[in-house]
């Protein structure tokens, strides 16, 4: 009856060491594949720039680039006209728009960069420029392709960009 037990409790004791490598080795193995995914991954640019719904994501990469600076700056200029700026002289300047577009097309602004005489004249630039961009039709993010030995996939990444906009108002 012991032997019987002992037996058992063997047979049991290596189903269950064998079964607790079966999964070692399946984490190893997916460890193995995310490692080898993002190896593939070129950091430095991406495989499809943020895109409008306007924009074609078949078009060549310039194209694509020039499709959305071109849309959002039109939308942003469309929008900004809504606003009356009241100025003491004439303002000529162009200013600078670092915004960071992130992984689920969310845009937000790092920083605007203008001349302190624009600034003084026009405080509610910040705000008006903020109002405009979040009427934005929906963006989609940019995306870089990671390949493993199965597959190509697409994921979507932030990406940060600096857009100028001539500022060209007057009395």
């Amino acid at each position: 009856m012991r032997y019987v037990f002992l037996s058992i409790g063997l047979v049991a004791l290596l189903l269950s060491s064998g079964s607790c490598s079966y999964f070692i080795d399946q984490d190893k193995k997916a460890n193995e594949l995310v490692i080898q995914r993002v190896d593939t991954i070129n950091w430095n640019e991406v495989d499809s720039y943020p895109l409008f719904e306007s924009c074609s994501e078949l078009a060549p990469k310039p194209e694509q680039n020039d499709c959305f600076k071109n849309t959002f700056t039109d939308h942003l200029m469309e929008s900004l006209q809504e606003y009356h700026f009241t100025v003491k002289k004439p303002i000529s300047d162009t200013i600078y728009l670092d915004l960071k577009i992130d992984n689920q097309g969310v845009v937000s602004i790092l920083k605007i960069d203008a001349d302190l005489e624009t600034r003084k004249q026009l405080p509610g630039l910040r705000k008006a420029i903020e109002e405009s961009i979040g009427v934005l039709p929906k963006i989609y993010a940019a995306q870089k392709k990671a390949k493993s030995e199965l597959e190509i996939q697409l994921i979507p990444v932030a990406t940060r960009f600096t857009l100028p906009i001539i500022l060209n108002v007057s009395k």
